[in-house]
């Protein structure tokens, strides 16, 4: 009877955590970590373009809205991994708001190991926003001027995107008052009102929305509304 004895060493990789890397930040994917057991395994990662919790004007804009276009060119992993195959595969065009479900099939190291497994996602994102900034609004009315600091606006949107305000007329005009138009001062336009004008300030008439076109360049400036 013969016996025959391996040489070769018992390979153990135990991933204790799963990371990617985007645009300069860093996400944990798994934070349990896992076994690597197999020859391969396909990890399955949401790829989603939304802005990271981008302080937003909240009648217009969900929180984690975006509006630029992300362009991955490729994903690497960390030394001793390898990566088999990518499905969809690189490069990849990535449309506001949307996600795609990328599976990457990972080769298990040749060696034991035991540490993170990090993915870094190359790109880049196509930026078409600009950043305006409201500190306050100006009601000008029948000559008089009235200024509210209350209502602090932050909003990031494409240049021309239409937004959406709410302001409550009664505040600054007494009920009764027939209102013919609304026009806001440069860099904003009006485009329309709801209720649309002419209307009269009354119980039905007094929380009125403004759809506003966004300037062309990034700006803090105060919204100067001329009520007649």
């Amino acid at each position: 009877m013969k016996l025959f004895w391996s040489s070769k060493e018992k390979i153990e990789v135990n991933v204790t955590s799963v990371i990617a890397t985007w645009a300069g930040s860093q996400h944990v994917i798994d934070d349990k970590g896992f076994i690597f057991n197999k020859k391969s395994r396909i990890l399955k990662i949401p790829f989603s373009n939304y802005l990271p919790d981008e302080i937003a004007l909240e009648d217009m804009l969900q929180s984690r809205e975006s509006f630029s276009v992300i362009k991955l060119n490729d994903i690497l992993v960390n030394k001793p991994f390898i990566i088999e195959s990518i499905k969809p595969k690189p490069p990849l065009t990535i449309k506001p708001n949307e996600q795609v479900d990328l599976l990457i099939k990972v080769r298990r190291p040749e060696m034991s190991y035991t540490g993170p497994l990090r993915l870094d996602f190359i790109g880049e994102r196509s930026d078409n926003t600009v950043k305006i900034e409201i500190p306050k609004l100006v009601i000008r009315y029948n000559g008089s001027k009235i200024e509210d600091s209350s209502e602090h606006y932050i909003i990031r949107a494409p240049k021309g995107y239409i937004f959406n305000i709410k302001i409550q007329l009664a505040k600054y005009i007494e009920a009764g008052k027939r209102v013919e138009s609304i026009k806001a001062e440069k860099p904003f336009e009006i485009i329309d009102t709801d209720p649309k004008t002419p209307f009269t300030i009354d119980k039905d008439h007094n929380l009125i929305e403004l759809k506003i076109k966004m300037p062309d360049i990034s700006i803090a400036s105060e919204l100067e509304l001329i009520v007649e």
